[in-house]
């Protein structure tokens, strides 16, 4: 899971897709903000704690998570009384917790760390073309985009792409969209970088009523500017070019991605494997504290050459795939195509025989799996969007008795709140099986400089009850 910075907005998606909360970055200015220069506000909604030693985020992501823990022990204190003595328990041994929290685990990068960013192409302070983040919204009269240049978490090599759109733009024949009267063509930039030298860029554009001529004329201009003009420098391996006819983009009404140069897809180093990230691909925005994600879950999960990794929303396969030469095998479950297609080929990338990928919703897709695994050793991995799980997969989880151990990844506990108390309720009509119980959680800081970090929880429960 991560969390993207899109065109002014803080959004948290999975398998590329963005969230429906939006969030704005900048919709209060105070008397110091009216002081800072347009690219210093952007640095401030971007990365609001940029000037907070990197040892005071920790703590205080600490004491967030501190804070999610002793919430849920209240939550479980009113809704499960037949956890009261285990809770009582829990809370006298982890100082009003209902589990052990362990310190947080901080990012191995702090700056430079983002490997996927999205901007807008906008008006700036004196109504040039400018691409970067929006501040304010149209709503409230203020929508001025500026530049990233001042974002310390992003690096050079995605800033120089967007510096290098920006002087295509100044001297294209197209406009600049506009989404308050839905005028103009050129509208965003999507870049996505990795350790090594690869870098993609994706460019959203507006027909209006363009012909298709002049669209292709267009097309054909961006991609000789990146392929033989200025742009070249800026060393983008893969170009797309997409229309993108929605008011809101991600509204549903883009066409089909069209590569216009290079190679279509970068790749990226992970744990001593090698990933394909195709444009719309999720991948972990920080490559580096992903995997002391990775190697968290791994470890936690308590696998054995005899376990079957269940990896529920699993994207790309990441966490299954860097687990595989462990385990007896990994199931991936999925309900973006796209998402499937690149967890294979990683899997032939990288040599791995013992995976197999499942493309439908999980609560459809799991009962048939975990008949066929009756009996075995499986644990369950849960890298679910914002939003947590759907109730129904959770109660499909709740009924497959095989599955002991669960490793729940979190990039919003606070949201995810309920699918920990319903994997923790007793027995009821909606939940038939056995609850689990949390047995410890970590943060881990994947996202410097921002109040946000994931939450890893490992949940356990008992043998099998009997019970149906």
């Amino acid at each position: 899971m991560q969390t993207e910075v899109t065109s002014g907005i803080t959004t948290c998606t999975k398998n590329g897709e963005p969230s429906s909360k939006k969030i704005k970055l900048d919709n209060v200015e105070d008397s110091q903000d009216s002081e800072m220069t347009v690219p210093e506000r952007i640095r401030k909604a971007v990365t609001p704690l940029w000037d907070v030693p990197y040892e005071d985020q920790l703590k205080n992501k600490q004491s967030d998570m501190i804070d999610v823990l002793k919430k849920l022990a209240k939550q479980l204190e009113r809704n499960c009384d037949d956890l009261d003595s285990w809770l009582r328990n829990q809370r006298k041994q982890f100082d009003g917790l209902c589990c052990e929290l362990q310190p947080i685990q901080p990012s191995p990068a702090t700056e430079h760390y983002r490997n996927k960013c999205e901007f807008t192409a906008g008006r700036g302070e004196t109504q040039s073309r400018s691409v970067g983040f929006r501040l304010g919204s149209y709503k409230d009269g203020s929508c001025t985009v500026g530049p990233p240049s001042e974002c310390s978490n992003l690096p050079q090599s995605m800033k120089d792409v967007v510096k290098s759109f920006d002087d295509f733009l100044q001297k294209s024949s197209c406009d600049i969209y506009n989404a308050e009267t839905q005028t103009g063509n050129w509208r965003q930039l999507t870049v996505r970088t990795c350790r090594g030298k690869d870098v993609m860029a994706l460019v959203g554009f507006h027909p209006q009523d363009l012909s298709e001529g002049t669209i292709n004329k267009e097309k054909q201009s961006l991609n000789e500017y990146y392929s033989t003009g200025p742009g070249k420098d800026v060393g983008v391996t893969s170009l797309y070019f997409q229309l993108q006819k929605g008011r809101a983009v991600g509204g549903g009404d883009e066409y089909p991605l069209e590569h216009l140069h290079g190679e279509k897809y970068i790749h990226e180093d992970l744990l001593g494997m090698r990933f394909r990230i195709s444009p719309d691909a999720f991948f972990q925005i920080n490559t580096a504290a992903a995997e002391v994600l990775y190697r968290t879950v791994s470890v936690w999960s308590g696998v054995t050459t005899d376990t079957t990794v269940l990896d529920v929303c699993c994207g790309t396969g990441t966490i299954g795939l860097t687990m595989a030469k462990h385990v007896h095998k990994v199931i991936g479950v999925e309900m973006v195509e796209q998402a499937i297609e690149d967890a294979k080929v990683n899997a032939q990338i990288n040599g791995l025989t013992n995976v197999e990928f499942h493309c439908g919703k999980a609560e459809d897709v799991v009962p048939d799996l975990m008949s066929r695994l009756y009996g075995k050793d499986v644990v369950a991995v849960v890298d679910p969007p914002r939003a947590g799980l759907h109730p129904r997969v959770i109660q499909t989880l709740r009924k497959c008795a095989n599955v002991r151990r669960l490793v729940y990844v979190s990039c919003n506990p606070q949201m995810a709140t309920n699918n920990f108390m319903d994997l923790m309720r007793p027995r009821s009509k909606r939940l038939k099986g056995d609850p689990f119980k949390p047995v410890k959680a970590v943060p881990v800081d994947l996202f410097p400089s921002t109040k946000h970090c994931e939450l890893v929880i490992l949940f356990e429960r008992e043998a099998p009850s009997g019970k149906e």
